[in-house]
C-alpha cells in the first residue's frame, strides 16, 4: 500500500511539474521565457542535472522555408518549369539563466528558475536562395529564373545541450 501511495505521489508531482512548465516566445524578436521544467522534460533531466548543466543549455529557432522557383527558357517554344526548394535556417536565441538567487563573483547563487530569452543571435542558412534573373543551370535548364516565391515556413524553438537538440513541443505563446 505504501509503495502504491509513493507511486501516486510521484506521478502527481511529475504532472504538476509539467503543468507548471511555461514557454513564452516571440518569433519576431527572439524574446521570451522558457521555464526550467520545459528544459527538464525535453532533455529528460531531473532538477539536480538541470542545475548542474544550466550554463551549457542553448536555444535555437529552427525554420524550414519552402520556395517555388520558376525557370523559363525558349527553344522555339516557351518553356516554364517550377522547382520546389527548401532552405533550413538555424537562428541562435540569446538567453540568460533566471534565478531566485543572486549573481556573485563566484557565479550564480540560488536555483535556476528558467531561461530568459533576450533576442536573436546569428543565423545559419543551409543553402542559397536563387535570385530572379539568375541562371537555371543548377536546375538542369539553360534559362533564367523569373520568379522566387516563399510558399511556406515551418519551425519551432529548440533547446540544445551536448549535441542534443529537442523541439519544445508544448504550447508556445507568441
Amino acid at each position: 500500500m505504501k509503495k502504491m501511495l509513493w507511486v501516486a505521489a510521484a506521478a502527481t508531482a511529475f504532472i504538476s511539474t509539467a503543468a507548471l512548465a511555461t514557454v513564452t516566445f516571440d518569433n519576431t524578436t527572439g524574446t521570451g521565457f522558457v521555464g526550467k521544467g520545459d528544459v527538464q522534460i525535453a532533455l529528460g533531466w531531473n532538477n539536480a542535472t538541470l542545475q548542474r548543466n544550466a550554463n551549457g543549455v542553448t536555444f535555437t529557432y529552427n525554420t524550414t522555408d519552402t520556395y517555388d522557383v520558376t525557370c523559363e527558357w525558349d527553344t522555339g517554344t516557351r518553356n516554364i518549369v517550377h522547382h520546389v526548394i527548401t532552405l533550413p535556417k538555424h537562428t541562435g536565441v540569446n538567453a540568460t539563466i533566471g534565478s531566485t538567487g543572486r549573481n556573485t563573483s563566484s557565479g550564480l547563487q540560488g536555483p535556476n528558475t528558467g531561461f530568459i530569452l533576450t533576442g536573436f543571435g546569428q543565423t545559419i542558412v543551409d543553402g542559397t536562395l536563387p535570385e530572379v534573373g539568375g541562371s537555371c543551370l543548377g536546375f538542369g535548364a539553360d534559362g533564367t529564373i523569373t520568379d522566387v516565391e516563399l510558399t511556406s515556413s515551418t519551425g519551432g524553438l529548440f533547446t540544445n545541450y551536448g549535441g542534443n537538440s529537442v523541439q519544445l513541443n508544448w504550447p508556445v505563446v507568441i
